[in-house]
């Protein structure tokens, strides 16, 4: 059975290739110092609180991301709505 906070694909993101590079782009950034702890669990499929600090991801104005609770988090720009968690 898959954790409810991970998901395997991002669907918005029209290729394999595109879905990658999101992904590695968020992995490889250092963690910030500007990371977010909020007592909710985060779950994909839903939308992050407006308070949290958010960094778009470059080449892809879809998709931003933030550290909560020292994880970093993949989400839709426009909705906030979480898409993944990388491990």
């Amino acid at each position: 059975m898959r954790h409810p906070c991970r998901s395997q694909s991002l669907s918005a993101a029209r290729s394999p290739r595109r879905r990658r590079k999101v992904v590695t782009y968020v992995q490889e950034q250092p963690l910030s110092s500007t990371e977010a702890v909020v007592q909710d669990q985060i779950v994909v499929g839903r939308a992050l609180p407006e308070t949290i600090v958010v960094t778009p991801v470059p080449d892809n104005p879809t998709y931003a991301y933030a550290v909560v609770n020292h994880k970093r988090v993949i989400f839709q720009s426009k909705t906030r709505k979480v898409v993944r968690i990388p491990e």
